[in-house]
């Protein structure tokens, strides 16, 4: 294999719309890549904001556990982060993150499937790629929703390095004790160079109109009419969706709804991601460039690593659309897309 995450970015390089991602964001993106080791990441994400000309695109890593937090801890000497990284706030963070969690119950440790770190455009100038939001992606089947409030209070009081204040761990377990049986938290986190601290939580579960009754039962200061006439509109296209909140001393005004229609090799949902961008872009949320930049983004590359004649793929995937809403602006789009890598199922020999 490659040394960086660099060489992802590198192959698919001539594969990349420029309406989607203008070639000054994808030279930042492969400068922050190459400080990168290939194996801290076993994917690489993008979200990208359709209403907006500029072809700028936040980078997301999808951290594996347990590998990717030794490489964090220092620990695994064949694979290691630039120790200038470490003079940042936010990696000396996430290091402390990584480090805390050896010594929490083990129960917890095996909740936490993946870890995810987003870095925003605005910082890729920085000398130092520095982490705006932190996700952990959670096992929904093996932990309770006492295991997800720990597990956020202790992540929060180690990343924040003080505790959880009353206020938001009030309003924490009033948003996981007020969730229907059936529901749960996908994934959780907060911002970590972002000037919040807000939690952030995804919900899945919850159908369409149980969104309403859950976001008034927690006391959301939103127009829920307003919401339930947006929902009415987006249900008719959505296949699977996910609800995101903030949480500060109450569920925060803006919200989002991620929309999945699955892998776009399906035909079904190719069909569903072409109808629901028309959808979007008819709304005026999305511009139609990036509607056809998204649409040309799927695809494979093969390539050889090392002497072994099986090869690897890379294979570049549309993931889900959020629709943000915000009672006080209306709707942004905001799509995720991405690339994942692994072995190939024929031999180049053959």
């Amino acid at each position: 294999m490659t040394s960086s995450l660099e060489a992802m970015l590198a192959l698919i390089e001539a594969d990349v719309p420029e309406r989607l991602i203008s070639p000054h964001t994808f030279a930042a993106l492969r400068s922050i890549c190459r400080l990168l080791p290939v194996y801290f990441s076993s994917g690489i994400g993008f979200e990208s904001r359709l209403a907006k000309k500029s072809a700028e695109v936040d980078l997301i890593l999808r951290v594996p556990v347990p590998r990717g937090l030794e490489i964090l801890r220092g620990n695994d000497r064949s694979c290691r982060l630039p120790d200038f990284f470490f003079e940042d706030g936010s990696w000396q963070r996430l290091r402390a993150l990584a480090l805390g969690w050896e010594t929490k119950p083990k129960e917890w440790r095996e909740a936490v499937l993946d870890v995810w770190i987003e870095f925003d455009a605005d910082r890729f100038a920085n000398p130092v790629p520095s982490p705006g939001l932190l996700l952990f992606q959670i096992d929904k089947s093996d932990s309770s929703r006492e295991d997800w409030h720990q597990i956020l209070r202790a992540a929060y009081a180690i990343v924040r390095n003080r505790p959880v204040h009353s206020e938001l761990a009030k309003a924490l377990e009033t948003c996981l004790e007020r969730l229907p049986h059936h529901a749960h938290v996908l994934y959780a986190g907060m911002g970590m160079s972002r000037p919040t601290d807000a939690v952030r939580l995804v919900l899945g579960g919850l159908s369409l109109s149980e969104i309403l009754g859950y976001l008034g039962s927690t006391g959301w200061a939103g127009d829920l009419r307003d919401l339930e006439v947006l929902l009415l509109d987006v249900g008719r296209s959505i296949d699977q969706f996910y609800l995101n909140i903030d949480i500060l001393a109450s569920v925060c005004p803006k919200i989002g709804i991620e929309c999945h229609f699955g892998r776009e090799e399906d035909s079904l949902a190719a069909r569903y991601w072409r109808d629901f961008l028309d959808f979007v872009t008819g709304k005026g949320w999305c511009l139609p460039e990036k509607s056809a930049g998204l649409l040309q983004w799927p695809g494979r590359n093969l390539f050889q690593a090392g002497i072994d004649s099986w090869p690897w793929t890379v294979e570049r995937f549309l993931n889900h659309m959020k629709l943000t809403y915000d009672p006080a602006s209306g709707v942004e789009a905001k799509a995720y897309f991405g690339l994942v890598w692994g072995r190939a199922r024929e031999s180049l020999a053959e």
